[in-house]
């Protein structure tokens, strides 16, 4: 069941530069190891970064990945299951996903459609197609908003929704929880070259009879 091979990565379009790298290794590292990677599809910052990280991996089976978008065709981004994307709207229980977010961000006030549409496909990130089917964990960038782990953004939805329903949630904002992230995709890395050097053929020392 994929339920357990799912790991969130999501946030601010103005991460800085240096996490979205990070973020891009590590979602590359997770589509390697079979994980898929469920994120919202926006075309800038860490949504980025992450669909840039899975779907550069040539042989991961990308229907494995979750790619909330808000609609049909946003950031060029179509309705297609076997590449892992999907248009939130379609899901018959996208009114529930639509009363979660709400009541995540506490009314829909100030929103035109395209932002209730954003914030309405939130809740599938963390919970998945059927909203009770949670990823392993969040992983995310955003500036903290006061105390009590409110983040800003829309960003804030989809974790609050997370700490509702009990998933680890992990701000990259935090230098700690950076350099975990970074240590792990470096200890890949430098697995993968242990592997790649040893590799080559070793000469043997029976002499030729």
């Amino acid at each position: 069941h994929m339920a357990n091979k799912r790991v969130c990565i999501i946030g601010s379009r103005d991460t800085p530069e240096h996490v979205l790298k990070v973020t891009k290794a590590y979602a590359n590292i997770l589509a390697e190891l079979g994980y898929g990677i469920s994120s919202g599809g926006c075309p800038l910052g860490m949504d980025d970064a992450a669909f840039r990280g899975a779907y550069k991996h040539k042989t991961s089976d990308k229907s494995k990945n979750r790619i909330y978008i808000s609609w049909d065709g946003m950031s060029n981004l179509w309705h297609n299951p076997e590449q892992g994307i999907y248009d939130a709207q379609r899901f018959d229980n996208y009114e529930v996903a639509k009363v979660m977010a709400q009541l995540a961000r506490g009314s829909f006030e100030g929103l035109r459609r395209g932002g209730i549409a954003h914030h309405s496909r939130n809740p599938y990130q963390p919970m998945g197609d059927t909203l009770c089917d949670p990823v392993l964990f969040v992983l995310f960038y955003a500036k903290p908003d006061g105390k009590n782990g409110k983040v800003k953004g829309g960003t804030n939805t989809a974790v609050k929704i997370a700490i509702e329903h009990g998933v680890p949630v992990y701000n990259l904002f935090y230098q700690d929880v950076l350099d975990r992230v970074e240590s792990f995709v470096i200890n890949v890395k430098l697995h993968q070259l242990e592997k790649s050097c040893s590799t080559k053929p070793v000469m043997t020392n029976s002499s030729p009879s």
